[in-house]
């Protein structure tokens, strides 16, 4: 029986197998360096495995909580903030939590937390 390796959108069939290869996108930030020092004692502390993983993972939990203050504040017209659908906010959390799972699960600090 040969067995073969695809990457594809669609399903394989019986005889080949799919893997999923999540891209990635390398984002650059500037930061004072006293909020640096503040980060790296934090991620160092709460275990995670490097700064990255801190970085991400803050700024996942911190999407996901403008995403709920679009959803509890129902549709502010005055807030100048641009509402998002409650579909789309729906979509995106669904985008986030994954991700937030799928990094969590890296780190213990975080994986118990969750």
């Amino acid at each position: 029986m040969e067995v073969y390796l695809t990457v594809s959108s669609q399903r394989p069939s019986r005889n080949e197998f799919e893997i999923y290869v999540p891209m990635s996108k390398i984002v650059s930030v500037k930061i004072d360096y006293d909020v640096l020092r503040v980060v790296d004692r934090l991620w160092k502390s709460l275990k995670y495995h490097n700064r990255s993983d801190f970085v991400r993972d803050a700024i996942i939990r911190y999407t996901l909580g403008i995403l709920n203050s679009l959803k509890a504040s129902d549709s502010e017209s005055n807030s100048g903030i641009p509402v998002l659908g409650a579909s789309e906010i729906e979509k995106m959390e669904k985008v986030l939590r994954g991700a937030l799972r799928r990094y969590s699960t890296q780190n213990r600090y975080v994986a118990e937390k969750m």
